[in-house]
């Protein structure tokens, strides 16, 4: 009687591998709402470039600035 279960045991098992495998893949690919990953993106860029401009100042009014 459990070579008449394996077949069912393997279809199962293999279904189970592939509702686990198949919506991470398609996770990936949905598309991103309200374009928040390029806000997120764009105020990043903003706030390094205010870093790398206010650096300086701040090191040279700190008397580190070697430049």
């Amino acid at each position: 009687m459990t070579s008449a279960r394996f077949p069912e045991f393997a279809t199962a098992s293999v279904l189970a591998l592939v509702s686990v495998i198949v919506p991470a893949q398609t996770r990936a690919e949905v598309p991103v709402i309200d374009n928040a990953r390029q806000k997120i993106q764009q105020a990043t860029l903003n706030w390094y470039q205010a870093y790398q401009t206010d650096t300086p100042k701040t090191q040279r009014r700190l008397g580190r600035h070697h430049g």
